[in-house]
Parts: structure tokens; C-alpha cells; sequence
């Protein structure tokens, strides 16, 4: 297999090749097992590498798909979990090196839809931001002053702190915001912008030397998130430089 070919496919073609069995869900989830374990420590990406779970599922989802029981588009595809998201066979560390042994009895709803869907989970991924609300339990603790990312440390705290009248002039202005936007998207299908004002920053940067509008996020990300729309963040190719870019897509 051309491992750039298979690597860069988009998930569409993907899913065809496997489907109609011109590519292996076995030879695809050990390729990607086999860069994440290669590439990942560089890139400080991969938490977890559950290879003994990935392989198991990629020989299920194989004998399905040759006995013509395919699932759909992601029957076979492996993929990656923040380690936000509770498994039931790998610990759940949140980003916190304290919690590295923390485990479930049971798996987060979107890893069983995905292994529903006959998915493939090769990786635990690493956590570049922490959601407060599912942290405050480390933050009361003390344990968020351990937290990998030297952002999160500090950054984890004045999230958990809002007055009564911010919260509800935040909810008024949020009101505004969705009348506003849904007019918008009542002419469109879908609003589509750059998932951030620049491209991927290079590896060595500090995340604290980073432009002021580069760190300010996704806007159209906020609004999702804000207004409780669908949005998603996806790749759409590489600068001249060889840095990813990214696409935000915001439907109704």
C-alpha cells in the first residue's frame, strides 16, 4: 500500500475502497497505528495508542465487510478520541498527568455510535484545551496546576468565575445573536470560513508568541458553540509552506 495514497485519502474515498474491499480495514488501521506511534510522541498528539482494541475491531469489521454486512462510511475507518471522552478499556486522563491511571466502567455515547458505525479507535489523543465545566472537579482539587499544556494551567481558572449580571446580560445578548444569525442562515445552506485567521504555526513556536488574532479562536466555532448550532472543523489542505489549514463549516 502507498502510504501517502491511503494516508490523505479524503474519508469518502476511504470508505468506497473498503467497502468494495480494494483496501484492507486490517493494512489501514495497522498503517495508522504505525504513524501514530512513529509521529505521534513528536507532535505530543497521542495519549493512549490502543492498538490491541484497533486491531481487534479492524479483523471484525473485515470479516463483516466480506460476508456483505457493511455498515456504512465508517465501517473500518480508524480514527482518534480525545481523551476527554470516556473508554472503558483505556484510562481517561482529561490532560492531567495526576489522572493517568483514571478509568470507566462504560464508554462515552459518541465512542459507542462510533463503534456502532463498525469505526476503528486507534488513539487516545492528546488535549489542547480544557472545557471548564468538565474540569471543575480538578480545578477545586488543585490538580489543574498539573496539567500538560502550560496554558491550561493558568488558563483553567478564570473560566469557572462569572457574575449573576454577566451571566444574564450574556444571555440577553445571546438572544440577539441567534435572531441575527438565523435570518442569515435562512438564505444559505451553510456559512463556510477559515477555522483560524492563520495557518498552523510551526512546531517550535510557544503558543505564547502567537499572534493576538490567532489566539482569539474561531468566531464562527463561538457561534456554534454560542447559539447550540452545528459546526465542525475540518481540514481543507496546506499553505505554501507545508502547514495544515483549516475550514469551519456552521449550519442551522
Amino acid at each position: 500500500m502507498n502510504e501517502p495514497d491511503a494516508v490523505f485519502l479524503p474519508l469518502r474515498k476511504l470508505a468506497t475502497r473498503v467497502r468494495e474491499r480494494q483496501l484492507s480495514p486490517v493494512a489501514l488501521t495497522r498503517l495508522f497505528l504505525d504513524r501514530l506511534e512513529r509521529l505521534g510522541p513528536r507532535y505530543n498528539a497521542v495519549v493512549t495508542l490502543t492498538a490491541e482494541m484497533a486491531e481487534a475491531q479492524a479483523q471484525q469489521a473485515e470479516r463483516e465487510i466480506a460476508a456483505g454486512s457493511y455498515r456504512g462510511p465508517l465501517h473500518g475507518i480508524p480514527y482518534g478520541i480525545k481523551d476527554l471522552f470516556a473508554t472503558s478499556r483505556y484510562p481517561t486522563t482529561w490532560g492531567a498527568a495526576p489522572l493517568r491511571d483514571q478509568t470507566f466502567t462504560y464508554d462515552a455515547a459518541v465512542v459507542r455510535k462510533l463503534q456502532a458505525a463498525g469505526a476503528v479507535l486507534a488513539a487516545k489523543l492528546a488535549l489542547v484545551a480544557e472545557s471548564a465545566s468538565v474540569m471543575e472537579e480538578i480545578i477545586e482539587s488543585g490538580i489543574a496546576a498539573e496539567l500538560t499544556a502550560p496554558e491550561g494551567r493558568w488558563g483553567v481558572y478564570p473560566r469557572t468565575a462569572m457574575l449573576a449580571t454577566d451571566y444574564l446580560r450574556a444571555l440577553r445578548l445571546r438572544r440577539t445573536i441567534a435572531v441575527a444569525v438565523d435570518r442569515l442562515l435562512e438564505r444559505y445552506d451553510a456559512l463556510l470560513a477559515p477555522a483560524q485567521p492563520e495557518a498552523a504555526p510551526a512546531a517550535d513556536r510557544p503558543w505564547t508568541k502567537a499572534p493576538k488574532g490567532e489566539r482569539d479562536g474561531d468566531p464562527l466555532g463561538a457561534f456554534g458553540s454560542c447559539l447550540g448550532l452545528p459546526a465542525i472543523s475540518v481540514p481543507m489542505g496546506f499553505t505554501a509552506a507545508g502547514l495544515p489549514a483549516g475550514l469551519q463549516i456552521l449550519g442551522r
